[in-house]
């Protein structure tokens, strides 16, 4: 399994509790981008191959890529062996270096905005997978074959929310209570593939931190945690606001555990706004997108999910929600989530059909 983003690490560590069961064998090799590395040692403390680093500039990217294509496959022929399959959200170096071996690759994602990343991956598939909220032409237009085309009924997230246990000494390690109002904001992917050309993100100035100012200013009880994407990010909320009202952990934690202790969730991006509706905390979705499919799907099971591309107007929407949390969230979305199926079982279901 190849993870390139803490999202994906999440989903691989998932994935080898049902490895485990099934006495399977499996090794994980994971890019340096944020919490990543940290969560994989200090959350689920599972051991992998450290491989390559994020790329801020165009030339950056490609130069990290071709690096990171060459040490995945050191690690094949020098250290593992060929495995029997690939499996991976989307990632362009793991695909390519599967694909030059002639080992067969799982692909799953729910990302089609991303269309650097899908050009890259799903023309090399064997197997995709996607929600059935995504169109299936989304991904048979790069060459996917409609046999080989998997979809189920749910998100990416609920593979890692269904069964989540909450413990509330996450708490503490933030300095925090069970008394204490806080919200927990994640910036945008300035430097992502299909934002680095957007004229109005800028790493120095994450585009949510007007929401964090309005806070600030009417809610002065409320704390923030702040999970910053970069460096850059994490310096703005900490000049602007100072340690004593933003908290930003120096290592991966249990987000799903503090989420579920929080006021709401405001982010940049998608996943933690997921992880947040999916167990019930109000979340602010506020990426510089069109409503994503999976993001309408929650919407449509009726879990606290808000989207507001519109960075002033989902300042407000945060205001409101923070005005009366308790008319905003879930206690229990069990019944819901129950209805729902995992990425985890379809793939599990090709690796048991088809090797």
């Amino acid at each position: 399994m190849d993870s390139c983003t803490t999202k994906q690490s999440r989903i691989a560590c998932s994935l080898t509790t049902e490895f485990n069961k099934l006495n399977w064998d499996y090794f994980i090799t994971a890019r340096d981008i944020d919490y990543n590395y940290s969560f994989l040692k200090e959350v689920f403390k599972i051991n992998f191959y450290p491989v390559g680093k994020l790329g801020y500039t165009l030339e950056e990217k490609l130069l990290n890529y071709a690096i990171r294509v060459k040490e995945l496959t050191e690690i094949i022929i020098d250290k593992e062996g060929k495995p029997d399959v690939l499996i991976s959200q989307a990632s362009p170096g793991g695909v390519r270096v599967a694909f030059g071996l002639k080992i067969p690759i799982i692909t799953f994602d729910n990302s089609p905005h991303a269309i650097p990343v899908w050009r890259l991956t799903f023309p090399l598939t064997t197997y995709a997978i996607l929600p059935t909220s995504i169109p299936k032409d989304k991904a048979l237009k790069w060459g996917v074959l409609p046999e080989n085309l998997y979809t189920y009924d749910g998100v990416d997230e609920l593979a890692w929310t269904k069964n989540a246990k909450f413990d509330p000494n996450i708490l503490s390690e933030l300095g925090l209570t069970l008394d204490d109002r806080f919200a927990v904001f994640r910036p945008d992917e300035a430097h992502s593939s299909y934002f680095m050309d957007n004229p109005d993100l800028n790493p120095n100035l994450p585009i949510n931190a007007l929401i964090v100012k309005k806070i600030v200013e009417e809610f002065p009880e409320i704390k923030i945690v702040v999970f910053p994407r970069y460096k850059e990010q994490a310096k703005y909320f900490l000049d602007q606001w100072g340690p004593e009202k933003i908290i930003i952990p120096t290592k991966a934690v249990d987000s799903i555990s503090l989420m579920k202790f929080a006021d709401v969730v405001v982010s940049g991006g998608a996943t933690m706004t997921r992880e947040s509706a999916l167990i019930g905390t109000p979340a602010v979705n506020c990426v510089q997108l069109d409503l994503l499919d999976p993001d309408r799907y929650l919407q449509e099971h009726n879990l606290p999910l808000f989207y507001e591309r519109n960075i002033p107007k989902a300042a407000e929407l945060t205001k409101k929600i923070l005005k009366n949390v308790d008319n905003y969230r879930l206690k229990d979305t069990s019944n819901i989530l129950e209805k729902m199926e995992s990425a985890n079982d379809v793939i599990l279901k090709i690796l048991k059909e088809k090797f």
